[in-house]
Formats: C-alpha cells, structure tokens, sequence
C-alpha cells in the first residue's frame, strides 16, 4: 500500500455511467499527482445498507451487490489509468447528493458526478 500524506484522499463518485468512470479516470489522476489514495463512493438509499431484516431485503441486498459491481468498475478503471494508486472504495448510505456533500464535506477535495438517481 502507498503512504500518503495527512489522510487526504482524493474521492471519484462512480454511478457506472460514462460520465461517471470519465470523473474517477480524472480523479486518478489527480490523486496520483497529489500521492493520495482514491476514493470511490457509490451511493445507495439508507434503507438498503441495514441489515437483512428490512422489508425488502432481497431488493436491498441486489441495490448493494449492484453497488460493488459499479465500484469494481470505478476500481479497474482507476487502476487501468494509475496501475500503482492505491484505491479505496465505499458505498454511501441515502440520497447521493446529500450523501455525496457529506462524503466530500470529510475530504480535503471531491471529485463527483450526479447520477439520474
């Protein structure tokens, strides 16, 4: 794993759009040129990231597995772009704007794409 320095993490928002693996190409480059890791987030409604007890559980659990399909995506794309980054992923619970303003109100800078959702 690369050290990087004061915890800063440049973040890419992937939604598996062009556009959004467009964001996380731009965003690893970025990252790579500051020596911090990337970040990409996928967001998702709260409701789907609690645990198997919800009502619809089967739908929450295929929204999560999308999720990692989308930022396996974002991952392969960065790692295509800066083979040597090291990258982190993590998928937001609630509305992806609001959970995307908060994601990026705890980095140092964002990078983001908006989604359809």
């Amino acid at each position: 794993m690369r050290r990087h320095r004061g915890g800063r993490h440049d973040r890419g928002r992937d939604d598996g759009s062009r556009a959004g693996l467009e964001a996380v190409d731009w965003a690893a480059g970025e990252a790579a040129l500051r020596d911090v890791p990337l970040r990409v987030v996928h967001a998702i409604p709260s409701w789907a990231c609690e645990t198997e007890q919800v009502r619809y559980a089967e739908v929450a659990r295929w929204m999560r597995q999308g999720g990692e399909t989308v930022l396996a995506a974002g991952v392969e794309r960065a790692h295509r772009q800066q083979p040597k980054l090291t990258v982190e992923t993590g998928i937001l619970p609630g509305d992806p704007r609001a959970a995307l303003i908060h994601e990026g109100e705890a980095r140092s800078w964002t990078s983001r794409t908006r989604s359809a959702s």
